[in-house]
């Protein structure tokens, strides 16, 4: 399936982002085609995403440590490249 995850060239970075430690987040959103995979469906996923990473910056990572949103890296493959940085 062209769009699975595992088919982008940015998968390829995320390994280099994690050694020089960064945490990675290559966020899944609603397409065309879709229920919800319109105008304003997609980008309130990306929204989601983002206050999520929020609430981990501010709770514990699984890990006891909080993520610190200065470490992170949005990546995404086409459009989903261009919803990383709005």
């Amino acid at each position: 399936d062209k769009w699975h995850v595992d088919n982008t060239q940015t998968t390829s970075l995320v390994p280099e982002f994690l050694e020089r430690g960064f945490a990675v987040a290559m966020v899944e959103y609603r397409r065309r085609g879709m229920p919800g995979g319109t105008w304003p469906g997609p980008e309130d996923d990306v929204t989601d995403a983002l206050d999520r990473l929020q609430s981990l910056s501010d709770a514990s990572n699984g890990e006891g440590q909080p993520l610190d949103l200065s470490r992170v890296v949005l990546l995404g493959h086409s459009a989903g490249g261009q919803l990383a940085l709005q």
